[in-house]
C-alpha cells in the first residue's frame, strides 16, 4: 500500500517519492535531485542561469502595468480635481500608491517589473492630466516632469518589495 504523499517522479514514473524540487514543486527522485543552496532541485530548474530565474511572466508584466497605470492616472486625475499641483509631496504619494498596487499583483520584484512598473506610473500621470484637460505633453513644465521622475522612481523601489 503506497503512501498518499508519494508522487512519481516527473523523469522516471516508476519511482515514487516524497521530495519535490524546490523551485517547480516537480516531484523528484534520488537520481534527479540536484543540490543547491535553498534544497533540491529537478534537473531543468538546477540548470537554469540565475538572471533568468526572476524575471516573472508576460502576465505578471501586464498585472503590473494595468495596475500602476491605473493608480497613477486615478491620483493624478483626484488631485487635479481637488486643485493640488504637481509637486514633491503629490509625486511621493502617486509613487508610492502606483508601485504598492503593482507590488500587491505582481509579488516578483524583478528588474523588469520594477522598469514596468515606472514607465507605467509616468504613462498614468500623463494620462490623468490629459484627462483633466492640462497641456498638451510637448508643454510639459519641468515642474511636471521632475515630478514624474520622481514618481517613476519612488514607484519602481515600491514595487520591488
Amino acid at each position: 500500500m503506497s503512501d498518499p504523499y508519494d508522487a512519481p517522479c516527473v523523469n522516471h514514473s516508476s519511482q515514487l517519492t516524497r521530495v519535490r524540487c524546490a523551485s517547480c514543486s516537480d516531484a523528484i527522485c534520488p537520481r534527479c535531485m540536484r543540490e543547491t543552496p535553498v534544497g533540491m532541485k529537478c534537473p531543468s530548474c538546477a540548470r537554469q542561469p540565475r538572471h533568468a530565474r526572476g524575471l516573472g511572466k508576460p502576465s505578471h508584466h501586464l498585472k503590473a502595468l494595468v495596475a500602476a497605470g491605473a493608480a497613477a492616472a486615478a491620483c493624478s486625475v483626484a488631485l487635479s480635481i481637488f486643485g493640488i499641483r504637481a509637486g514633491l509631496f503629490a509625486s511621493l504619494a502617486i509613487g508610492y500608491l502606483a508601485g504598492e498596487s503593482s507590488r500587491r499583483v505582481a509579488p516578483i520584484g524583478a528588474f523588469s517589473i520594477k522598469a514596468t512598473t515606472a514607465i507605467a506610473t509616468v504613462a498614468g500621470m500623463a494620462a490623468g492630466l490629459l484627462l483633466v484637460g492640462a497641456p498638451q505633453p510637448a508643454l510639459v513644465t519641468s515642474v511636471q516632469l521632475v515630478s514624474f521622475c520622481v514618481a517613476a522612481a519612488v514607484a519602481a523601489v515600491r514595487s520591488g518589495r
